[in-house]
């Protein structure tokens, strides 16, 4: 598992860095608006191909981790005496199931962070139009550019020079500042966003394989249960529980299907309940 989650880490760590390098090399006064339409070509081509990757890495890492767990899953079940049910009771192909609507869940998610990047790079783009209109408009005792983004329009006033020879050295410090401020902004890779929330781009793809991969092995116990004919489940116990969400749950005894008298339904279908 561990070995399946660096592969995609390292696959959008390489894809990131690719994506700053045109980025990085822009600047507001000597910027060109023409320069965007080349750069987001790159950008799309590079993000096509972590499309590529991602349907290449995931159906094998989403089947590894399922059948590695359904074959732990099996040999405990045999330990304790359980039998196998028959193919009318249980159809095993349940399992190729499961795995197919894992391994597109988990593409999905990878697919939505990838549109991300490309407005995150197109909104850094339309940032720089501005900033390099800004620069050229600076002059003496006069600001003035229309629908600016706050934070670009107080930097421009702080800039006003209080001179005709100043006017030069002012678009340069405005201009290195504003190339500064974008870089910061991404200088964590932070293309992805979800729900708002900026996500530097090799520890999104991690977070995504790490969660997508042990929903996969869980999937794969409850679904060896159900061909085993058990319905309950303990949540082990481990060290340093998050208080927030894991703590309560510790060494409790569950219901898979909610049908076994005295035993509570496994909330929210098991674990991992978060990230």
């Amino acid at each position: 598992m561990k070995k399946r989650i660096a592969e995609i880490r390292a696959v959008y760590e390489r894809a990131a860095a690719r994506i700053i390098a045109p980025l990085s090399s822009l600047d507001p006064a000597t910027y060109m608006p023409s320069e965007s339409g080349r750069i987001m070509r790159e950008i799309k081509f590079i993000v096509a191909t972590l499309d590529t990757s991602v349907r290449m890495w995931a159906p094998n890492a989403i089947r590894a981790a399922y059948e590695e767990s359904a074959d732990v899953a099996r040999t405990r079940l045999e330990m304790i005496g359980a039998k196998k049910l028959p193919e009318r009771r249980y159809n095993p192909m349940r399992h190729e199931k499961k795995i197919e609507l894992l391994t597109r869940t988990i593409m999905r998610d990878y697919w939505k962070a990838n549109r991300t990047i490309e407005k995150t790079a197109r909104k850094y783009l339309s940032v720089m139009d501005q900033a390099a209109a800004g620069v050229e408009k600076i002059q003496v005792q006069e600001f003035d550019i229309k629908d600016a983004i706050p934070w670009l329009k107080r930097l421009m006033k702080k800039a006003i020079p209080t001179s005709w020879e100043e006017a030069s050295m002012a678009r340069g410090a405005v201009s290195k500042q504003i190339k500064d401020y974008l870089l910061k902004k991404l200088g964590g890779e932070s293309f992805i966003n979800i729900k708002g929330r900026n996500y530097n781009a090799k520890d999104y793809a991690e977070l995504v394989a790490r969660t997508r991969m042990r929903e996969s092995q869980m999937e794969a116990v409850k679904e060896s249960m159900k061909q085993f004919d058990e319905d309950l489940v303990e949540i082990p116990r481990h060290d340093n529980p998050c208080e927030e969400i894991c703590a309560e749950y510790q060494g409790q005894v569950y219901s898979i299907s909610g049908e076994t008298p005295g035993y509570e339904l496994l909330p929210d279908g098991g674990p991992p309940w978060h990230p």
